[in-house]
């Protein structure tokens, strides 16, 4: 086990000596010990090679105040809020029109297994609207709901 430990070390003293972020006295330790050891220099440069790899993958990311203003754009706003809309006014286009046709429209069913339906589907939307409830009071006091990335 102390030998696992001891190449864990190693390894991460190779990766701070590769970033820079070790002292003098870890940096001129590292140094010695790649003159010495065979074994840990092929780690090195095998290291060495990786990140040069990773170096060659890059893609611009766009800085957090491009990001913030896109969010905050009013257009971006309006857009989100109008796809909402059309998608929620559609959705309870369709359950109105088909919850009537259920109910009101003589179908198969006799009006108590119409009703036992309903009954499910009434349970249903109330827990959705407690939950949605409870989510919103919980939002407007979540600690961490102005932290941002």
């Amino acid at each position: 086990m102390s030998d696992q430990n001891n190449i864990d070390d190693r390894k991460a003293q190779l990766m701070g000596f590769m970033d820079g972020e070790l002292s003098p006295e870890e940096t001129a330790e590292v140094n010695n010990l790649l003159m010495r050891d065979a074994a840990l220099r092929a780690e090195y440069e095998e290291l060495c090679r990786a990140c040069g790899e990773l170096d060659r993958l890059h893609f611009d990311m766009p800085d957090e105040a491009e990001l913030r203003k896109l969010w905050k754009n009013p257009f971006t706003t309006f857009v989100y809020r109008f796809a909402w809309t059309l998608i929620l006014g559609s959705v309870g286009i369709i359950l109105g029109v088909a919850g009537y046709n259920f109910l009101f429209n003589s179908g198969p069913f006799g009006l108590s297994i119409k009703t036992l339906i309903t009954a499910i589907f009434s349970g249903f939307a109330l827990l959705f609207i407690l939950t949605v409830i409870k989510r919103v009071s919980t939002y407007s006091k979540d600690p961490y709901k102005d932290i941002e990335k």
